[in-house]
């Protein structure tokens, strides 16, 4: 498990220097042929998603046939097991072909989108919307409650930054700040007033994370600085050193989970990979470009947030799945070539460039 996490990390800062200097070299394109390589995977599991939502059985023989393997290994059979057991086997959610689980669908599927959406707005192009919108109904059908919050607020926040950075009086900022925040309040008002039978089932998902925060940080306790180690985890829970009251599972937060496996180092580590992109990402914004291009570095910058903002309920790794990472490089690649990409206003003067010397 320290080697599969190990070569992630790695994966992301090598491969996303290669991102950087391709796009120097070739322009926005070379991120739009990586993209246009990888649509008719985002658009095969968005349909086998809808798919499977709706026509459970065809769900079932997918899982339980072959078929899956070459995608799933052997987890997918699995799910026919008591011990296999996972939530897309529930009839009101479904993971398509990539996942038996819907979280980390929703999470994939959140991140291809919004990493669509940056591209079409970068490079005034229609055709990666029509990727983006599959995902989001698919995302709605997997059932995940995590990634239908991160659906509505994650490009309403791109859109809401990219206002505030574009704005010329400081006024105007503040002002787009605020709308949406009075967004976010009012909206959130309104669907918890009105959304019952969402607010249950999410209580009914909390429950059992609460009791798995409980016990890591009970577990972080013992040993503060150097964790439990990679994969102690399971291994305790299976021992019975910590009793849940469910199956073992990972515990559903990013840093908790660095925490457990590699310490206090580990854990900060995580946390300053966080600052650093955030960092990056404001920067961005502070580059003269059209508002379509301010769009577009927003959102590419969202695809990080997603996997953040969702690995604090759900996936267990601060960078997310294994599949999330050609999106994140490409859009790591994009934000730090926010100042070659931009096309400055006519009359401005550039406010601040990040540095974008060849590698």
């Amino acid at each position: 498990m320290a080697f599969i996490t190990a070569a992630r990390w790695f994966a992301l800062g090598t491969l996303t220097v290669v991102a950087v200097n391709m796009i120097q070299s070739d322009g926005l394109p070379a991120a739009g042929k990586i993209l246009a390589a990888m649509a008719p995977v985002a658009l095969a599991q968005a349909a086998t998603t809808v798919l499977f939502r709706f026509v459970p059985t065809v769900e079932a023989n997918y899982y339980a046939s072959g078929l899956s393997r070459p995608f799933l290994g052997g987890a997918g059979q699995a799910l026919t097991t008591e011990q296999g057991y996972n939530n897309v086997v529930a009839l009101e959610r479904a993971g398509g072909f990539l996942f038996v689980s819907v979280n980390r669908a929703s999470l994939v599927m959140g991140i291809m989108l919004v990493t669509y959406l940056a591209y079409a707005a970068l490079a005034r192009k229609r055709w990666p919307i029509w990727v983006a919108l599959p995902l989001a109904g698919a995302i709605v059908a997997t059932g995940s409650k995590t990634g239908l919050a991160l659906l509505i607020v994650m490009p309403l926040f791109a859109f809401f930054l990219a206002r505030a950075a574009g704005s010329q009086r400081p006024a105007g900022r503040i002002g787009a700040v605020l709308v949406a925040l009075v967004v976010a309040v009012v909206g959130a008002q309104v669907f918890l007033s009105t959304a019952d039978e969402y607010v249950q089932a999410s209580a009914d998902t909390l429950t059992p994370r609460l009791i798995l925060w409980g016990a890591a940080l009970n577990a972080i306790g013992g040993s503060p600085v150097f964790g439990l180690g990679f994969g102690n985890w399971t291994r305790e829970l299976e021992a019975g050193t910590f009793v849940l009251g469910f199956s073992s599972r990972p515990v559903h937060n990013w840093l908790l989970q660095a925490w457990l496996d590699g310490g206090l180092g580990f854990a900060t580590a995580n946390v300053a990979l966080v600052i650093v992109v955030l960092t990056i990402m404001l920067r961005a914004q502070t580059v003269n470009a059209t508002k379509h291009e301010r769009l577009g570095f927003a959102l590419a910058g969202t695809a990080f947030l997603w996997a953040f903002v969702h690995g604090l309920g759900d996936n267990s790794s601060v960078i997310g799945d294994p599949q999330n990472l050609v999106f994140l490089i490409l859009a790591g690649g994009v934000l730090l070539n926010a100042q070659i990409l931009a096309s400055p206003r006519a009359g401005t003067a550039p406010q601040f460039a990040i540095a974008n010397a060849r590698m």
